[in-house]
C-alpha cells in the first residue's frame, strides 16, 4: 500500500495524465485494500479462535487437576493460586497466539516500511529513524515498571483469595467467635492492596 501511495503521488505530479492508467492505479489499490483487509480479519479470527481453544483445555485440565489433587497438594497450591492457574495464566495462553503473531509480524512491517522508506526519502529517512528508535527505548522503563506492577497485582490478588477462601472454610469458628468484623477488615485490607497495584498498571 506505501508503494501504491507513492504511485498515486507520482501519477498527479506529472505532467502527462493517461485516464486509464489512473483508474488502473485505483483499481489495484482498492484490490490491495480488499485483499489486506480480508487477510486481517481471517488471521485475527483464527488466532483468537484457537486462543480460545487453549484456554478452554486447560482451564479443564487445571479444574478436573484440582478435583484430584492429594491433601499434600493442596497445601502446596491454595485456593487463590489454582484460581489464578484457571482464570489468569489459561487466559494469558490463550492470548499468547495474538500476541506473538502480532510480535513478528510487526517487525516484518517496520523492516519493509524502513526499506521503503529509504528508497523512496533516501538520506532524509535518518532523522525520522532516529526519533523512532529514540521513542522506542524510552518504552523500555515503563515496560519494565508495568511489568513489576502486573505482579505486584498478582501477588495481592492471590493474598485476597486464598483469605477469603480461608474465612469461607472456618465460617462457623468465626461466627461462633463473633469475628466477622475483624475478618472484613482484613479481607478489605487486601482488596485495597488489590487496587492500589491495579491503578498503579
Amino acid at each position: 500500500l506505501p508503494l501504491m501511495l507513492y504511485v498515486f503521488v507520482d501519477y498527479t505530479n506529472s505532467d502527462q495524465r493517461d485516464l486509464r492508467h489512473g483508474f488502473f492505479n485505483l483499481a489495484c489499490l482498492v484490490m490491495l485494500k480488499l485483499v489486506e483487509s480480508m487477510s486481517m480479519r481471517h488471521w485475527y479470527f483464527a488466532a483468537r479462535r484457537s486462543g480460545m481453544r487453549i484456554r478452554s483445555a486447560l482451564m479443564v485440565a487445571a479444574y478436573r487437576k484440582q478435583l484430584k489433587l492429594s491433601s499434600l497438594g493442596r497445601k502446596r497450591h491454595s485456593s487463590g493460586e489454582i484460581v489464578n492457574y484457571i482464570a489468569i495464566d489459561a487466559y494469558r495462553m490463550g492470548e499468547f497466539l495474538w500476541w506473538f503473531h502480532s510480535g513478528w509480524s510487526a517487525t516484518l512491517q517496520l523492516l519493509l516500511s524502513t526499506t521503503v522508506l529509504f528508497g523512496v526519502v533516501g538520506a532524509g529517512a535518518f532523522p525520522g529513524l532516529i526519533l523512532l528508535l529514540f521513542c522506542g527505548l524510552l518504552n523500555v522503563p515503563f515496560a519494565k515498571r508495568l511489568q513489576n506492577c502486573q505482579t505486584q497485582f498478582m501477588i495481592a490478588q492471590d493474598k485476597r483469595l486464598r483469605s477469603t477462601s480461608e474465612i469461607l472454610n472456618s465460617m462457623k469458628v468465626i461466627k461462633l467467635q463473633s469475628w466477622e468484623e475483624e475478618f472484613k477488615k482484613q479481607i478489605e485490607s487486601c482488596r485495597d492492596d488489590e487496587f492500589k497495584w491495579l491503578a498503579k498498571a
